[in-house]
């Protein structure tokens, strides 16, 4: 037994129980819908109307938010809203993803999820981590380092399936 196992084991299993992991509900879609809506409002705002954007492209809106003085800007609660569903959305769009809500011990907060293996990640927290710590190019980091997750494990037998 590792040490790290052992440890776990001195604990209640309620402490360490399994997330849980749900569909979304028709209120929660909406709010996706409606934050991912102002999300590309964002986007057109500080890139200008583009066919379609890419996570190198948010993160060059959330450099350039960083950097703008402008009273009028958003407010970080609203720029990690709406530009994380807008982030969800584009990958959703462009891989097997699908929006669910995760719930665990700390709270919960929306992510996404493959649809066939057990991979997610929190777009809404990728978006936190580039505007408010200042992790420049974390929205591409974390996008790659997902579907290179998705990529390693699509194939394999041990990986949890849905």
């Amino acid at each position: 037994m590792g040490f790290f196992s052992f440890i776990s084991g001195l604990f209640p299993s309620s402490t360490h129980s399994e997330p849980l992991i749900s569909a979304l509900s028709e209120v929660q879609t909406h709010e996706i819908k409606v934050m991912s809506k102002q999300g590309k409002e964002i986007m057109v705002k500080y890139l200008g109307e583009k066919v379609s954007y890419t996570e190198d492209d948010i993160d060059q809106v959330v450099i350039k938010w960083r950097q703008s003085e402008k009273t009028n800007k958003e407010s970080p609660d609203e720029l990690i809203g709406n530009l994380g569903a807008y982030l969800g959305e584009l990958l959703i769009a462009n891989h097997d993803l699908a929006w669910c809500m995760y719930e665990d011990a700390r709270g919960n907060d929306y992510c996404i999820t493959h649809k066939k293996i057990v991979v997610h990640t929190f777009p809404h927290s990728t978006v936190y981590k580039a505007a408010i710590e200042g992790r420049e190019y974390a929205i591409k980091d974390v996008s790659n380092a997902l579907l290179e997750q998705i990529n390693e494990h699509l194939d394999d037998p041990e990986i949890k399936t849905h």
